[in-house]
């Protein structure tokens, strides 16, 4: 007879929660623990696109997206901020100069603004054209593309609660069968606190640079699934001190292939990368 309170006190918070809001008969929670445990495929790959595939095509663009489905890559990371008005755009900084033709704030400018701005041409013309995408497009595609997908919440201000209340929002509408596969991650603790309260059958990953002495009280307190972390500032030891504790970890941006080799034998479970071409067929 399978014990479930034995399997239920293994788990990790943010299991608990998974487990609360995906019922099912002891046989499916036995079979689905040892999923949560063991398999990290159902967050993300071991090649993780990122931004898209940022050095392959405009940064967090269709293109991008649809460049990275073709090269065979299952998951990817875009980027997702709040206008004043409301909109969620899917764009990174919060200059507008950088990735696109105009000129200011993401923050302060209006949809019919933004719209309008060629966010291709910059990278090359070839991409001229290009329109910053929304929130519910870019499900849409990830959607019709079969794509894992890492949703970073990006907070350039005050903006963190409510950037996390819209998403949070707009993803209730989002059919819970393309659950597995999203993860939701920032660097910010607020956002993640305020996503995980409204969202809590979502995973949670946290965003660190290097990992922190109280890297996990921050994670159990958002009830985060995974962790996310700056290859250039961490070490080895801090690869087992998270996976000691039973975290997925995932480092960004690796973007060469000895790199990629290196942190794979340490035992990270994946990467995020700019050239997702040169790292896949590597996995194993």
């Amino acid at each position: 007879m399978i014990n479930v309170a034995f399997f239920y006190g293994q788990l990790l918070p943010w299991q608990q929660s998974w487990i609360e809001y995906h019922p099912m008969d002891a046989s499916g929670l036995h079979c689905s623990l040892g999923r949560l445990r063991k398999d990290n495929s159902m967050y993300l790959d071991r090649v993780i696109g990122h931004r898209g595939c940022a050095g392959l095509a405009p940064e967090n663009s269709e293109a991008a997206l649809r460049l990275a489905a073709s090269l065979g890559v299952k998951a990817v990371e875009v980027d997702v901020a709040l206008t004043r008005e409301g909109m969620l755009p899917i764009f990174h900084d919060n200059s507008l100069s950088r990735c696109t033709n105009g000129r200011g704030s993401i923050r302060d400018a209006d949809w019919n603004y933004l719209a309008a701005l060629d966010n291709g041409s910059w990278f090359d013309r070839r991409f001229a054209g290009s329109r910053i995408l929304q929130l519910d497009q870019l499900l849409a595609l990830t959607t019709e593309l079969g794509l894992m997908l890492n949703l970073e919440l990006k907070v350039h201000d005050t903006e963190a609660e409510a950037l996390a209340s819209a998403v949070a929002e707009r993803m209730e509408k989002r059919d819970e069968k393309n659950d597995n596969g999203l993860v939701v991650s920032s660097f910010s603790h607020a956002a993640l606190e305020a996503y995980h309260r409204l969202q809590p059958r979502h995973a949670i990953g946290y965003l660190f640079e290097g990992i922190p002495s109280d890297w996990q009280s921050l994670a159990e307190s958002v009830g985060a699934a995974t962790i996310h972390a700056d290859a250039s500032r961490i070490t080895e030891a801090d690869v087992a001190r998270v996976k000691t504790q039973g975290y997925p970890l995932f480092l960004y941006t690796l973007n060469q292939r000895r790199q990629f080799d290196r942190w794979i034998t340490a035992g990270v479970d994946g990467v995020f990368t700019d050239y997702p071409d040169r790292f896949l067929g590597r996995e194993h």
